[in-house]
């Protein structure tokens, strides 16, 4: 399931998607067919006014999820995945269709960075002060200026944004858990960052850390990471499940 989405539509009061996140059905009423009203119900969407409805079940983490997924006939394109216990809406994503000829100028003029994280905000439905931006792009697409946003609220909530340089939201993203995993995964990272500098007998006051990501060895998750001292470079393996320090090598 494609994960790009945008608030309901554009046409979507930006405020309406926060009331609705939390709504939840009871157990005994969660059907394919419920799943459906709650995604169309959602998106302000009249079922008469979706077509390519589609539904099916699958299993995540242990959790039987409902997937959504219709276009609508101004080309807004969805996609739900919904908790089938409860009702929970999981993840959401929307993309506006546009017809692009492919001819769009580069020098245009285009919105700023700034501008487009303002807009991001505010159709999210929220303030500067609750947002922390982790990913902030610029590219281009089919000779079109585009930003590309990822950020997180107050209150654990992650969201995607693409914004193209008239402002326009094009993509838009949710999920409901990705923040808690992205905690999860931080603080890992900073165990892992921990062990290699006691392993190097260094403070982290004294180095400048480079990239760290995570691989697999014979089955095994590993750490590979690096960071600077003293003109050096200290490249190192962990092992994610002992913290034991597997391989180092300083250039």
């Amino acid at each position: 399931m494609k994960k790009r989405f945008t608030i309901a539509g554009i046409g979507m009061a930006a405020g309406a998607l926060l009331m609705m996140m939390t709504l939840n059905v009871s157990a005994d009423q969660m059907t394919v067919e419920r799943a459906k009203e709650i995604a169309l119900e959602h998106a302000g969407v009249k079922e008469t006014d979706a077509s390519l409805v589609k539904a099916k079940t699958e299993y995540e983490d242990g959790r039987l999820i409902y997937e959504v997924e219709f276009l609508t006939k101004d080309y807004q394109e969805y996609g739900y995945e919904i908790n089938a216990t409860d009702g929970q809406i999981l993840k959401i994503d929307w993309e506006k269709k546009f017809a692009y000829t492919g001819n769009e100028q580069k020098d245009q003029t285009n919105i700023t960075l700034e501008q487009a994280k303002a807009t991001a905000i505010t159709h999210v439905g929220q303030t500067a002060e609750n947002i922390t931006f982790v990913k902030e792009e610029m590219d281009y697409e089919d000779n079109r200026l585009v930003y590309e946003l990822e950020f997180y609220t107050a209150d654990g909530k992650w969201y995607w944004y693409d914004i193209d340089g008239a402002g326009v939201v094009t993509e838009w993203e949710y999920d409901a858990e990705k923040y808690a995993a992205y905690q999860a995964m931080e603080k890992q990272f900073e165990e892992i960052k921990t062990a290699a500098l006691k392993a190097a007998g260094l403070a982290a006051k004294n180095v400048i850390w480079g990239e760290l990501e995570t691989d697999y060895e014979d089955g095994r998750l590993i750490y590979e990471g690096e960071f600077y001292y003293s003109g050096l470079k200290y490249e190192f393996e962990i092992d994610a499940a002992t913290g034991m320090v597997l391989d180092w090598d300083i250039d």
